[in-house]
């Protein structure tokens, strides 16, 4: 099993943009640290093997309105 070290720690070993808290926080609040983070005596902790998940927002967004657009036919069809 891996050792569990600082998120502070974690980021300055593995990227070279400066470390900012809320930042780095807010990644592990949404869950775009893989394993996720988890609050010991009030510091995040992580494993030493985590990874950061980074979301392509613009595919997701035409994922959404290609599903959204063939449901919506789908069910006006239905309907008839």
């Amino acid at each position: 099993m891996s050792k569990k070290i600082k998120l502070k720690t974690w980021w300055k070993n593995n990227y070279d943009e400066p470390y900012c808290p809320r930042s780095v926080q807010r990644l592990a609040r949404l869950g775009r640290i893989l394993p996720r983070p988890i609050i010991e005596n009030g510091r995040y902790m992580v494993l030493k093997g985590a990874k950061y998940i980074e979301l392509d927002t613009k595919n997701e967004r035409v994922k959404l309105e290609v599903n959204t657009n063939n449901v919506d036919i789908i069910n006006l069809m239905s309907q008839f």
